[in-house]
């Protein structure tokens, strides 16, 4: 397999401890919408006291499928140490039914190692803004089943055990405001 370059942006976040999921997945919601109209779809992964972004156009250009990067991310252990969440975030399209016409939307998904999991969207009208009154929070705590199509990374990495091979080169850092 071909190696794949995928730049990886650091937000360094020195409170990150202290911060429920709650919190964290609206911290991210609000990057993305900052972002709006061009949030490109990410991998998102949170350490103690950082959160790593990459987008993933990249993975989706070479021959790993996006799942099994994300199963890698969470077995990834860098210097900084390792995941203690992994997600996605960004501009996405969601097809309510397989012959439905397809719908944008601006997301958070975030899952954690017990598979409890939190997820933020928003619709977004035709030209990338947010539609209004469209945004809606479901989470893992609450009852709610998975959305289809996310997560399960975790328990991928943890049956499966994908390989990932990662260096860090040289990382953009930036501090998350409130």
């Amino acid at each position: 397999m071909p190696d794949t370059m995928i730049q990886m942006q650091t937000l360094r976040a020195p409170d990150l401890p202290e911060w429920s999921d709650e919190q964290l997945g609206r911290k991210l919601a609000s990057l993305v919408m900052a972002n709006l109209p061009n949030a490109p779809t990410s991998a998102v992964v949170v350490r103690t006291d950082s959160v790593h972004v990459c987008p993933l156009r990249p993975v989706a250009e070479s021959e790993v499928p996006i799942g099994v990067f994300l199963a890698g991310l969470c077995g990834w252990h860098p210097p900084d140490g390792a995941a203690v969440a992994v997600g996605v975030a960004g501009r996405m399209t969601y097809r309510p039914t397989r012959d439905g016409a397809p719908v944008p939307v601006a997301s958070v998904y975030l899952e954690w190692p017990d598979c409890r999991w939190w997820r933020w969207w928003q619709v977004l009208d035709a030209e990338g803004e947010p539609i209004e009154g469209s945004a809606l929070i479901t989470r893992a705590t609450d009852g709610t089943a998975k959305p289809s199509g996310f997560g399960g990374w975790w328990t991928y990495a943890r049956t499966r055990q994908p390989k990932l091979t990662m260096a860090l080169t040289r990382s953009e850092q930036r501090e998350i405001v409130h």
